[in-house]
Formats: structure tokens, sequence, C-alpha cells
């Protein structure tokens, strides 16, 4: 059961992207490179720690579909993405980032490594969160929404394949709360306030 649901979830997760990359092909969107390098290799290291602190392939599978799918992204943005410099956020981010790596050398533990890496992969949402509530930016709801429900398949998951560890479930849930607040923010912007720029 826990294998066709994460199968599931990983197809999801593939369609939220297709959806999601479509307007970068049709020209509505101009992503920014650097930002989505910066993903890419958070998502690595994310896949890689949740993989060794979970030891389970199972689990993982939902990690390592998403460090794909924003590698993909990556060298899409390339063809019509525009190049900028890191932002105080983005700096931010990858220090967490290269401090989870620290940790996880330190102390030679992927879980702590993969416990810190969260909350580093929180300050790469505050943008958009930001741009959205400040209506500065227009998104798409469905990616949003199809990722946070792939992510609670994902906690799911973990809760099905039980083995004690909490520590587990921290990025299904992490993932599923951000992605699902921009769907909910994306679509109170359209319902809303469509007409009142």
């Amino acid at each position: 059961m826990a294998e066709i649901l994460m199968a599931a979830a990983n197809i999801a997760l593939v369609v939220a992207f297709v959806i999601y990359n479509k307007s970068i092909f049709k020209n509505k969107s101009q992503p920014n490179v650097v930002s989505w390098l910066l993903w890419t290799l958070l998502t690595a290291v994310n896949a890689i720690t949740y993989i060794i602190m979970s030891g389970d392939w199972i689990k993982s599978a939902l990690a390592i579909a998403s460090f794909l799918a924003c590698a993909a992204t990556f060298f899409i943005s390339l063809w019509n993405g525009k190049f900028s410099k890191l932002n105080l956020l983005d700096v931010v981010a990858l220090v967490i980032g290269l401090l989870s790596i620290t940790v996880w050398l330190a102390f030679d533990s992927a879980t702590y490594a993969h416990l810190v890496l969260q909350i580093g992969m929180i300050v790469p949402f505050i943008p958009t969160y930001s741009d959205l509530w400040n209506k500065k930016t227009a998104e798409n709801p469905v990616p949003w929404f199809v990722w946070s429900a792939t992510y609670l398949i994902g906690a799911l998951v973990v809760v099905l394949r039980w083995q004690g560890q909490y520590e587990d479930l921290v990025f299904p849930l992490r993932t599923f709360v951000l992605h699902f607040g921009l769907g909910f923010m994306a679509l109170r912007n359209i319902v809303f306030f469509k007409n009142s720029s």
C-alpha cells in the first residue's frame, strides 16, 4: 500500500512541475536561474540526508523526486530564465544549507544535518509568501496544492512504514504546510483581489 501511495505521490509531483514549467515554455514566466540552482542544491542535500537518516528508499522517494524535479526546472530556467544575484534570503538559505553539511560532517549525523536543513529550506519561501501577501505577483495555485497533497501523502507513507523515527515526518510535513500555504494565498488573490489591480 505504501509503495502505491508513494508512486502516486511522485507522479503527482511531476505533473505539478509540468504545470508549473509550462509557463516558462509559454514565455509567461522568467524564473530566477540562481534561485533554482539554490533550490537544486538544497534539495540534493535534503534527499541524501533523508535517505541516510530514514534508511528507507520508499519513504525517501519523494525527496529524490523533489530534487530531480528542481534540477529539471533549473535546466529549463536556463532556457528562458533570468540571472540575478543572490538576495539576502538566498544567502541565508545557502549558509544554513552549508551549516547542515558542516553539522553532518562534525557530528557524523545525517539526522542532525537533515533537521538543520529543514530550517534553511523554509527561508526561500519567504519572498514568495511576501509577494503573494502584498499582491506583487500572481501564482497558479494548482501546482502548489498538488505539491502539498504529494507531501501529505509522503507523511502518510512515513506513518504506514513507521519505525519510531519522528524525524522522518519533518520533511514531508514542513513541505506540506509551506506549499499548502502558498496555494491558499495564490487562490485567495485570484478569488478576492483579481479586480483590484
